[in-house]
C-alpha cells in the first residue's frame, strides 16, 4: 500500500526534527571538501572489483542470460532492473535536496511517499512556481531565447515563465516554423468509433471494459493488413499497456492473424534493454511485412527516438494520457494555480500537460521532408475544441474527424498506395 503527504519546507523540517541542524554548514562542507567527487570515485573503484559468484549465483546468471537471449524474439519485456552506473552521484541528489530546503520559498513543497516496499518510498522537493528563479533573468537580460522542437501548447509557457516574471507581452516574440513535409505526406485521423461502432472513450472509468479491449484488437486487426512497415502504438501508461497485452495474448484473432502478420515488440522498463528491443524491431520491419511496437507516452521511446520511414508508418495513440487526478502532487499544483491565477487555471494546466506528452509522442514518426505516415488518435475526445486546439499546428489544421470506422480503411489504403507509385 502506498500513501503520500505534502508539506511546506518548514513543516517538513519540524516534523523530521532537523530544524535545529545547521544545513548551511553541511552544504558548505560538501562543497568545499568535494565530497561528491570522492564518494563517486570510491564507489566506482570498488564496484568494478569482481566478486567470485557462488554456485547458486552462477546458475541464476546462466538462466538470466538465456532469458535475455529469448526475450527480443518473443517480444517480451525484460524485468525492471536498477542501473546507477550512469546516473548522478547520490550525494549530489541529497545536496540538491538540502539546498532547496534552505531556500526561503513559499512555493516549495516536500512530497513524502510511504510504501510497504521500501524501494517504492521517496522524498521529493517540488517547486509550484518557477517564476522566482526566472525573474532575475527576465529583468537583467537583454534577450532570452527558448528554443525547442516540440513546445506546443506555448500559451501556458509564455504566461507562467515570462509574463509572471515581469515581462510585457511586447517583449515576447513567438517564432514557429511550419513542418518541412508537404500536406500530402501526412494523414492525421481522430477516430471516434471502432470497427464495431463502439464509441472510443479511454477515460479511466471505461478503458478497462472488455468491450474496450476488444475494440483495440479489432482496430489493430484492420491496420496490420493495410499499413506497411512499422506501427507504433502509444498507451497512456505501462500499467495499461500490460493489461491490454495480457488480453490480446489470449485472443485467437491476435495469435492467428495480427501476430503472424506483424511481430510484436514491447517497450522495456529497463533502459538498458531499449537499444536491444529497437534493434530487433528494426530488423523485423526491414526483413518482413513489418512489426508492431507497444510504447508508453512519457516513456523511454516517446522522446529522443526517431521512428522515421518504415520504422513508423503509423502512430496509433490509445486514449488521452491524463495524469492521475488523485495524485497529491498534481492536486497541490492545480490547487495552487486555481488560487493564484483563477478557478480554471488548474484544469488548463492538466490538459496542457497531457497534450504536450501527446505531441512529443506523435512527433516521433515524421523526421524528414520525404517522410510520410498516418497518425491515428483513437478517442472521440480529441475532437473537442479545447483538446483539438492543443495539437501542433502542422497536424491541427489537417485532422480528419471520422465518426465511423468504415471509411478509415480505404482512406488509409489509398494514402499508402499513393506513396508507392
Amino acid at each position: 500500500m502506498t500513501s503520500s503527504q505534502i508539506l511546506t519546507t518548514m513543516a517538513f523540517l519540524q516534523d523530521s526534527q532537523i530544524f535545529n541542524i545547521d544545513l548551511f554548514k553541511i552544504l558548505q562542507y560538501i562543497l568545499k571538501s568535494k565530497l561528491s567527487y570522492k564518494l563517486r570515485g570510491f564507489s566506482q573503484k570498488y564496484s568494478n572489483e569482481a566478486q567470485k559468484p557462488s554456485n547458486t549465483q552462477t546458475f541464476l546468471n546462466s538462466m538470466k542470460k538465456n532469458y535475455k537471449e529469448e526475450s527480443p524474439a518473443q517480444g517480451v519485456r525484460p524485468e525492471t532492473e536498477s542501473d546507477h552506473s550512469d546516473g548522478p552521484s547520490q550525494i549530489n541528489i541529497l545536496f540538491s535536496f538540502i539546498s532547496n530546503l534552505v531556500e526561503d520559498l513559499d512555493d516549495g513543497r516536500v512530497v513524502i511517499t510511504h510504501s510497504n516496499d521500501f524501494s517504492g518510498s521517496s522524498i521529493k522537493f517540488i517547486l509550484l512556481n518557477p517564476t522566482n528563479h526566472f525573474k532575475d533573468l527576465v529583468k537583467e537580460c537583454h534577450s532570452i531565447i527558448v528554443a525547442g522542437g516540440t513546445m506546443e501548447p506555448v500559451d501556458e509557457f509564455k504566461k507562467r515563465l515570462f509574463i509572471s516574471s515581469g515581462a510585457t507581452t511586447e517583449r515576447i516574440h513567438h517564432f514557429s516554423c511550419g513542418h518541412i513535409i508537404p500536406e500530402s505526406n501526412i494523414l492525421p485521423i481522430v477516430l471516434h468509433r471502432g470497427p464495431s461502432g463502439k464509441l472510443l472513450d479511454f477515460s479511466f472509468s471505461l478503458r478497462d471494459l472488455k468491450e474496450t479491449y476488444e475494440e483495440i484488437l479489432r482496430i489493430l486487426s484492420n491496420l496490420v493488413t493495410i499499413i506497411p512497415g512499422g506501427i507504433v502504438v502509444f498507451f497512456p501508461s505501462y500499467h495499461y499497456e500490460t493489461k491490454v497485452h495480457a488480453f490480446l495474448s489470449k485472443s485467437s484473432t491476435w495469435n492467428n492473424l495480427v501476430a503472424k502478420k506483424k511481430k510484436l515488440y514491447r517497450e522495456p522498463k529497463n533502459s538498458d534493454a531499449v537499444e536491444e528491443v529497437l534493434k530487433a524491431y528494426s530488423n523485423s520491419v526491414q526483413n518482413s511485412d513489418g512489426a508492431i511496437l507497444f510504447s508508453v507516452v512519457g516513456g523511454k521511446m516517446s522522446e529522443g527516438i526517431n521512428f522515421s520511414d518504415d520504422m513508423g508508418r503509423c502512430v496509433l495513440m490509445i486514449g488521452l494520457p491524463f495524469s492521475n487526478s488523485k495524485s497529491p502532487e498534481l492536486k497541490e499544483k492545480m490547487e495552487y494555480l486555481n488560487r493564484t491565477e483563477g478557478s480554471n487555471a488548474g484544469n488548463s494546466y492538466y490538459e496542457n500537460s497531457c497534450m504536450k506528452a501527446v505531441n512529443q509522442s506523435i512527433g516521433r514518426a515524421i523526421r524528414h521532408g520525404n517522410d510520410y505516415a498516418t497518425i491515428i488518435l483513437a478517442d472521440h475526445r480529441y475532437s473537442r475544441g479545447n483538446i483539438h486546439e492543443l495539437l501542433p499546428g502542422w497536424i491541427r489544421d489537417k485532422v480528419w474527424n471520422s465518426d465511423k470506422f468504415g471509411p478509415v480503411v480505404p482512406r488509409i489504403r489509398q494514402f499508402f498506395k499513393s506513396k508507392s507509385v
